[in-house]
């Protein structure tokens, strides 16, 4: 019994939220990334097709940091990532 409930414990703390969003490119097109947080986690997994493809961490004074870039993603699609982030964050 305390295994079953420790394994609930820690499925329920781990509880991912997941969100598709579409960037619109510097050429116009649009592009979709999926969006993985933890919840109470302050760190954003960003994926395009199931690839990793950048790591953000929020700040306290509601600025990102760029903490992991496996792309490698530039800087007009970081700071338009962020634009979307900014929305998702509570």
């Amino acid at each position: 019994m305390i295994m079953a409930e420790t394994t609930k414990n820690l499925l329920c703390s781990k509880a991912m939220e997941i969100f598709d969003i579409q960037i619109m490119l510097h050429d116009g097109s649009l592009a979709g990334y999926q969006v993985k947080n933890a919840r109470s986690s302050d760190v954003y997994e960003v994926y395009q097709q199931d690839k990793l493809i950048a790591l953000f961490t929020s700040k306290p004074d509601g600025s990102w940091d760029l903490t992991e870039n496996p792309g490698p993603i530039d800087n007009d699609l970081q700071q338009r990532l962020i634009n979307q982030l900014n929305g998702l964050r509570y």
